[in-house]
């Protein structure tokens, strides 16, 4: 099993002004084990087909993720932010999976 070291990003809601909400985020860095590694090119209405990782994650709980896994939106994975596509607490782990570019 191939080890994972990398960045999530977990997202917040918060007010800037009046009735004006964006997105705060936060990135703290994170190490586990990559239990999965499949990439996929998918035909788009580009002249290049898109990339999709199919990736599994495993990391360990701490007291961060524990609350604020339900904020994560993506995972910086070898020099690219990925979107989280799904999340399985599975204590003391969490199980991540990956899908594609993440453009936020």
């Amino acid at each position: 099993m191939a080890k994972f070291v990398g960045t999530l990003g977990f997202a917040e809601r918060v007010e800037t002004a009046p009735d004006v909400w964006r997105d705060a985020v936060t990135e703290r860095p994170y190490t586990g084990d990559l239990t999965k590694y499949q990439k996929q090119y998918q035909p788009g209405e580009s002249v290049n087909d898109d990339l999709t990782l199919q990736n599994g994650i495993e990391i360990v709980y701490d007291d961060y993720l524990l609350i604020h896994h339900p904020q994560l939106k993506y995972v910086e994975y070898a020099g690219v932010k990925w979107k989280v596509r799904s999340i399985e607490p599975a204590r003391p782990r969490l199980k991540l999976q990956l899908g594609g570019v993440y453009n936020g």
